[in-house]
């Protein structure tokens, strides 16, 4: 029992002691421990994420967008005189849209879940394009007529075809260069 009495007593008086300290130094004294708070749910994430890894997971999802964007930008331009009457058929089968639709939405939610980053520019444009796909799924599933007056502008806009497979050609380019030539940052000396 004495044991006890003798680190209780302890205890207090080293207990009084910090607080007798803590009491004597000033709110903005440098030397005055401050409390550790918890960190805020960004900030513990800005502290795990791994530099390479998100250039890593950059340049995957370049090394598909790219490349694929840019063979459905060629099949655009090969097949321009197809695509009215693909595109009529496209609009005349609500279950293709729907259908489409689908697969939009689950594979745009699948790119944003593994890359919505905004560190970079190609980062950026990545995660904009994953969001766009998102977007028109919804628009095949909910709003079907949407895309087909958007469709029928195209149809009657000489070249329209054209400039749309050639724009998203060069974005596939561009975005392949970004998930192809990259170089991972050097972390260290």
């Amino acid at each position: 029992m004495v044991a006890l009495s003798f680190s209780a007593g302890k205890h207090r008086a080293a207990t009084a002691a910090v607080q007798h300290e803590l009491a004597t130094l000033s709110p903005l004294d440098p030397s005055r421990p401050r409390p550790r708070l918890p960190l805020a749910a960004h900030e513990r994430r800005r502290k795990v994420q791994n530099p390479v890894a998100e250039h890593e997971s950059t340049r995957v999802v370049a090394r598909i967008l790219g490349p694929s964007a840019i063979v459905v930008g060629v099949a655009v331009i090969a097949r321009r005189l197809d695509m009215i009457d693909i595109v009529d058929a496209f609009a005349q089968s609500p279950a293709t849209a729907f259908f489409t639709g689908v697969v939009s939405v689950f594979a745009g939610f699948a790119l944003l879940a593994f890359h919505h980053r905004l560190s970079s520019i190609g980062a950026f444009v990545i995660t904009v394009i994953s969001a766009m796909i998102v977007v028109r799924g919804a628009v095949l599933l909910f709003a079907p007529r949407l895309v087909d007056r958007m469709a029928a502008f195209f149809n009657e806009t000489p070249n329209a075809w054209t400039v749309a497979g050639a724009g998203m050609a060069l974005i596939g380019a561009w975005i392949s260069t970004l998930g192809f030539s990259a170089r991972p940052p050097k972390i260290g000396s």
